[in-house]
């Protein structure tokens, strides 16, 4: 298969040929820098448009009003929120939280193939085949700032903005004990764990149903234990 000849059209292939990009990216591992500085950027962006456009005396209130605080506690919560600091806190949410899953995600991608022996590719072609698979994710990105700009009022809450979740769907209310989790699952996941099993029968000449069961099962453990847990 023909590879994609720069990281700009790598870009765009690994959305609409994603073979191409696949076989690009593991040969040129140092590209993924380009993907996961988009990622990060795009998502900082997104939100530090947010808490700057949203009404934010109303977004404290409804903030504070889906979580159990005492008298104490959340007036020490309204003393120190404020748009600069949802700004800085989320963004540096977002860049580690970003960052960990790659690496875990890279790692584990790593232990699975060398399990099967004769693998050939290092830990930096699985972390960047990470980064990659989670890139179209930059639409979800895309379609948050589409949203925001054309609602109708600044008086817009973060689980307003989970149309792309499975809470989007389900549209439970923020205060049911499994709405964190509806809201955690996103199209994107989805998205990424095709990929990720293309990738993998492709790099490893192996089935494509092979490929998906080797990349869901971090998900269906991470979001098994959580259910787990929020159930009990």
């Amino acid at each position: 298969m023909n590879a994609s000849n720069s990281v700009w059209s790598a870009l765009v292939d690994i959305i609409i040929r994603p073979g191409r990009a696949i076989a690009a990216q593991d040969q040129h591992t140092g590209w993924l820098w380009v993907p996961l500085l988009l990622l990060l950027f795009s998502m900082i962006a997104v939100w530090g448009y947010y808490f700057t456009w949203v009404d934010y005396e109303w977004y404290l209130a409804d903030y504070l009003s889906n979580i159990e605080l005492d008298e104490a506690q959340r007036d020490a919560t309204v003393s120190m929120m404020s748009p600069t600091f949802s700004i800085t806190v989320t963004s540096i949410m977002v860049t580690v939280m970003t960052l960990i899953m790659f690496l875990i995600y890279a790692l584990y991608l790593n232990l699975v193939a060398r399990s099967g022996g004769e693998e050939v590719r290092g830990f930096g072609n699985w972390f960047s085949l990470s980064v990659w698979t989670a890139f179209p994710g930059v639409l979800g990105v895309i379609a948050l700032f589409i949203f925001l700009a054309t609602s109708s009022t600044n008086q817009v809450s973060q689980f307003d903005m989970d149309f792309m979740s499975l809470n989007g769907l389900l549209d439970l209310d923020p205060k049911h004990p499994f709405a964190s989790l509806a809201s955690a699952i996103s199209i994107f996941h989805v998205w990424s764990i095709a990929l990720v099993g293309y990738a993998w029968s492709m790099l490893r000449n192996s089935s494509m149903a092979n490929g998906v069961i080797v990349a869901a099962i971090p998900y269906v453990v991470i979001f098994g234990i959580w259910a787990l847990f929020t159930a009990i």
